[in-house]
This record gives C-alpha cells, structure tokens and sequence, in this order.
C-alpha cells in the first residue's frame, strides 16, 4: 500500500532528522515544503524539533507553525 509506503519512508526520514544536530536538520527542513516539514516535526520529540525550528530561517519557521497551528485545531474535533 502506498500509504503504508510513505508512513516506512517518513519513519525513516523522522529518524534521521533525530540523529542530526538542530542547525543541519533546519538547513534541510527550512527548505522543504511547509506541509511536508511539519509532518516530519509533528513526528518529532518536542525536545527535538523546538531546537530545529530555532535554528530555522524565521519564515521558514513561521510558514511550518502555522501549518503545524491549523493541524492542532483539526485535531480537536
């Protein structure tokens, strides 16, 4: 299943991001779409990904809290 797929590579790719330190992990994530960065964060201890967003580019930075904002909201329902 494709979902099943993309769930193994996001697994795989949250895991890396874990291992790397803040500023490198910022530099790759900054650059991804907001909705792709922010399914990678939310995967992410909050220990882990506030020093990532830290290091971010402030509009980076803003772009995937306000994704991450509007998801936390959908998920009250």
């Amino acid at each position: 299943h494709e979902s099943q797929a993309s769930d193994t590579d996001l697994k795989l790719l949250v895991g890396l991001y874990s291992n790397m330190k803040p500023p490198q992990a910022a530099a790759v994530l900054g650059r991804l779409d907001p909705p792709q960065a922010a399914e990678i964060l939310q995967r992410l201890d909050t220990h882990e990904a506030g020093p990532i967003l830290a290091a971010m580019d402030p509009s980076a930075a803003l772009a995937i809290t306000k994704v991450l904002a509007t998801r936390r909201v959908a998920f009250r329902h």
